[in-house]
């Protein structure tokens, strides 16, 4: 497995097939969050803001982004028509990228992470 050093090396390193969604799923997660540190993290891009946002990632048979479990559990319904796993949600190449619903998952995670840094705030 190749290893990229940034996020335009990551998806500049994908097939062609897949460059816009991810590009996509970027200024998405971008928009919600524009104070997020963007990284490479497991191999694929990561955001982080008070813990982590969400990871991406390109695959031989679609795009995938990652929703922390307890966070996923907020948008089950409007997540149900996606194909999924446990943390991952599936978008295949004629799947049009629900940046509306990335965009609330984020800022959802922004809101738990801040909850869970003030209690460890607090805990000190």
């Amino acid at each position: 497995m190749e290893k990229f050093e940034t996020v335009d090396a990551y998806i500049a390193g994908q097939p062609a097939q897949w460059r816009d969604k991810l590009q996509e799923i970027r200024r998405a997660i971008l928009q919600a969050a524009p104070m997020a540190a963007e990284c490479i993290s497991y191999g694929m891009p990561g955001y982080k803001q008070d813990g982590v946002l969400m990871y991406y990632a390109a695959f031989k048979n679609h795009v995938s982004f990652f929703v922390m479990p307890s966070n996923k559990k907020h948008f089950e319904e409007e997540l149900r028509p996606y194909s999924q796993t446990k943390a991952a949600v599936h978008l295949k190449q004629d799947t049009v990228v629900p940046v509306d619903l990335i965009q609330r998952i984020v800022q959802k995670q922004m809101e738990l992470n801040a909850i869970k840094a003030a209690k460890k705030g607090r805990n000190k």
